[in-house]
């Protein structure tokens, strides 16, 4: 299984990743961030499906945090600060 299919699989088209709850999302929206990261140090073009979740998930991400940078508690979400992501 490659990334596209991850993302397939993990992420709806909306980019809320698919277990629907803000810790996992934080989780999955990082790998694919580091991913990303990654690739382009390495000198290496982004794939665009990668760059396009990458933007709903953060996307999502900015409407979801509270004004301290924390997370909803939905689903099966823990309270952490969520601020920083994506650096």
């Amino acid at each position: 299984m490659g990334v596209k299919d991850d993302i397939a699989v993990g992420v709806y088209p909306d980019g809320v990743e698919t277990e629907q709850t803000s810790s996992y999302h934080l989780v999955a929206a990082d790998n694919f961030n580091g991913l990303a990261n990654s690739t382009l140090r390495a000198g290496r073009a982004l794939d665009p499906l990668l760059n396009a979740t990458l933007q709903k998930m953060f996307g999502y991400l900015a409407f979801a945090l509270d004004p301290a940078g924390q997370n909803p508690l939905n689903s099966d979400s823990d309270l952490q600060e969520d601020a920083g992501v994506g650096e």
